[in-house]
């Protein structure tokens, strides 16, 4: 299997605005699992059968292992890629990828692993679900956005 190349992330990151300001990038953290994960990172693609509507170009993916698929107990965050578009699969791109098909590929750009990975359950001050449950992806509060900011946790390796 090829080495695994993660791109140098954006230098500058925008300060959490409590509204979703459509000029701030916000966090959506995507799931997948660990068998999937490489092609995810790799190919700077996620796929999902279902259309993430809110994100814009320059929102930052944080790709969760599931804790299903997790090596350890905890599903960590340990990679990011900056969101450009979303399309549907009509060339069987995600079967080529992942060997199965998804309706829709997340295109991002600029892949790259954290320095601190991290869990979720640890900057929740906000209370909401990003485990069980929660869809494929799921839009980060704000509070809990600033925490991870504010944590130092979006800084390369």
């Amino acid at each position: 299997m090829p080495a695994l190349q993660i791109a140098t992330p954006p230098k500058v990151y925008t300060k959490v605005n409590p509204g979703w300001s459509a000029t701030v990038t916000r966090l959506v953290v995507f799931k997948t699992d660990s068998k999937h994960i490489f092609g995810v990172v790799k190919n700077a693609k996620h796929a999902t059968d279902a259309i993430p509507r809110e994100l814009r170009a320059g929102d930052l993916i944080l790709l969760q292992v599931t804790v299903q698929s997790a090596r350890s107990t905890a599903p960590q965050i340990e990679h990011a890629m900056t969101f450009v578009r979303c399309y549907e699969d009509l060339t069987g791109e995600s079967d080529r990828i992942w060997g199965r098909h998804w309706r829709y590929i997340v295109e991002g750009k600029d892949a790259y692993r954290l320095k601190n990975p991290f869990d979720m359950r640890r900057v929740n001050k906000s209370g909401s679900n990003y485990g069980q449950g929660a869809i494929k992806f799921v839009y980060v509060h704000p509070l809990d956005e600033e925490a991870i900011r504010g944590g130092g946790y979006l800084e390369p390796k």
